[in-house]
């Protein structure tokens, strides 16, 4: 997954798997670490694909 990074910005079960899902369901319950994933990951996602870059890559996506 190129936008979740398991237990950093987020949590990813195995389609199917109930009990990998009951695990990351109760790791939700651990303070602070939603908040935590959130930051990072908004961190990370205006880093990567902020207004200043959009717009790099448009003009850049015009000129060629």
């Amino acid at each position: 997954n190129v936008y979740v990074k398991e237990g950093v910005t987020g949590l990813i079960f195995k389609t199917g798997d109930t009990n990998d899902l009951v695990k990351k369901l109760e790791q939700c319950f651990e303070v602070g670490k939603l908040e935590r994933m959130g930051k990072i990951g908004r961190v990370e996602i205006c880093e990567k694909h902020g207004l200043e870059i959009g717009q790099r890559r448009f003009i850049s996506t015009l000129q060629k």
